[in-house]
């Protein structure tokens, strides 16, 4: 990228609190269940340290966990009530809705929007 370049992006990241054994294991196993790499499982903390070893500035971020996680919810519980979905495949995406919208995701999870820029 140029100097004085910019890129935006939003992305599903760790929330960076204390977990108890149970629930960190929890979180490593939801990760792992979704395909996360480890490598990508970052805090803003350390989005931001990334970012900075990498030789971008941060613009800042925009915590969106509010708005995002409980109207994906609310879509995914809609989507697999129509009859054209089969059973198992609704069946998955209906728990995983459970989750979106619950407590467990709230304590585990955040959603940024971040920019960041190159020094120019």
């Amino acid at each position: 990228m140029k100097p004085g370049g910019r890129f935006v992006s939003a992305e599903l990241i760790l929330k960076d609190s204390k977990l108890g054994m149970m629930d960190s294991w929890s979180r490593d196993l939801i990760c792992k269940l979704g395909s996360i790499p480890k490598n990508n499982r970052v805090t803003s903390d350390s989005l931001s340290r990334l970012l900075k070893s990498s030789g971008f500035v941060s613009d800042g971020f925009d915590f969106l966990e509010e708005d995002v996680f409980e109207g994906f919810s609310n879509f995914l519980k809609k989507k697999t009530k129509e009859s054209h979905i089969p059973k198992r495949i609704a069946r998955k995406y209906s728990r995983f809705a459970e989750f979106l919208g619950g407590e467990r995701m709230k304590r585990y999870f955040q959603f940024v929007l971040y920019a960041a820029v190159k020094p120019g």
